[in-house]
């Protein structure tokens, strides 16, 4: 299994933005957003404004997320009956990528969104990816567990026509939504 299974993205043609992005503190030089150049500069100041405004909204690291109630969050997969347990063998990650992982781990185990599991039964390795600016995202390989699942009825919705609905409006808004968890 060669990475760029694992992640599409590293050959497919990214989006890339139509002007220059200007980044633009909201607390600090590390609690930024980034702006179009062609906003104007009295939208581009409501924006801005806006989300100074709102900036409790944002979650800058998974502990920020923290206090979700597990009723909202859980999620349950819908394995069929006769699918038969694969536990994936243990892989060396080597150290840079163990330890990348232990701290990805730690973020999301700390803000409560995972539990440690005794339990072997569906054992899928984690995949340490690189991202565009040279960190780590963790990612895991589930194809095993989507083989023992029923397709979705109701999939999400076509990114191009998503695109397509958003055609034609002066402000489009990705937030954080590169951050992937997010």
């Amino acid at each position: 299994m060669a990475l760029v299974d694992l992640d599409p993205r590293a050959t497919e043609d990214r989006l890339e933005a139509r002007e220059e992005l200007r980044r633009v503190p909201l607390l600090d030089e590390e609690h930024r957003t980034a702006v179009g150049t062609a906003l104007a500069t009295a939208e581009a100041e409501i924006m801005h404004a806006a989300l100074k405004k709102n900036i409790d909204m944002f979650a800058w690291t998974p502990v920020d997320m923290s206090g979700v109630s597990p009723d909202v969050i859980t999620h349950r997969l819908s394995i069929f009956k006769d699918a038969r347990p694969i536990s994936q063998k243990k892989r060396d990650l080597g150290d840079e990528k163990r330890l990348a992982a232990k701290e990805e781990a730690g973020k999301v185990l700390s803000a409560g969104f995972i539990r440690e599991a005794r339990y072997t039964t569906w054992l899928a390795n984690v995949v340490m990816v690189t991202k565009p600016n040279g960190n780590w995202r963790m990612c895991v390989d589930y194809r095993n567990i989507n083989s023992a699942c029923p397709k979705d009825t109701y999939p999400l919705s076509n990114i191009d026509r998503l695109m397509d609905g958003v055609a034609g409006h002066k402000i489009m808004s990705f937030l954080d939504a590169y951050s992937g968890y997010n």
